[in-house]
């Protein structure tokens, strides 16, 4: 590190690296439990299945996301890893058109089939409905927006999407044990 005239330490840092150093420091402690947390449920199996590369790659970033505390996106990309497992299965098994569908049509069409618990179903369709108003415009008091959720069991907006987001690592998580047909 340089010094100045009167021999102490100068700063050389840009004010980007200085910022982003800041940031690391003051968000540390928080990045590490979630890092800890999504750790702690991930589930240890001998070899998982993940699918494509963009599957893989999809639940690589949830992780990244949730450690960094972005929520929403970790419920967009969730569902869309659960999404994609769903798809990739019934493509497998023959059924191309039905691979195509959207993920409300896959829910409805595997509910009853016997091969998913319908609680998952359930719980599957619950994120989907979380997920919607970040992906597709709402009304402003749409029942399922986050003002109108946060309104409801008067939460505060952080605190409702950190739950929402640990809900879809853990239907992330378990979506890995589930055989689709």
């Amino acid at each position: 590190m340089q010094k100045d005239l009167f021999g102490n330490d100068v700063d050389d840092r840009d004010s980007f690296e200085k910022e982003l150093q800041e940031f690391d420091e003051a968000t540390f402690g928080l990045r590490l439990s979630r890092f800890r947390y999504f750790y702690k449920y991930f589930p240890q199996y001998n070899s998982i299945m993940f699918g494509s590369d963009e599957s893989y790659r999809i639940f690589h970033e949830v992780k990244n996301c949730f450690i960094n505390g972005e929520y929403i996106a970790v419920l967009i990309l969730s569902q869309s890893f659960i999404e994609r497992r769903f798809q990739e299965s019934l493509k497998i098994f023959g059924l191309e058109k039905e691979s195509k569908d959207t993920f409300n049509n896959i829910l409805k069409n595997l509910a009853g089939n016997g091969t998913i618990p319908e609680y998952f179903l359930d719980k599957l369709d619950a994120l989907r409905l979380k997920r919607n108003p970040f992906v597709h415009l709402r009304e402003v008091l749409d029942k399922d927006n986050l003002y109108s959720r946060t309104s409801a069991i008067d939460k505060d907006a952080e605190d409702v999407l950190q739950i929402d987001a640990k809900e879809a690592i853990s239907l992330m998580f378990e979506s890995l044990k589930i055989r689709v047909l």
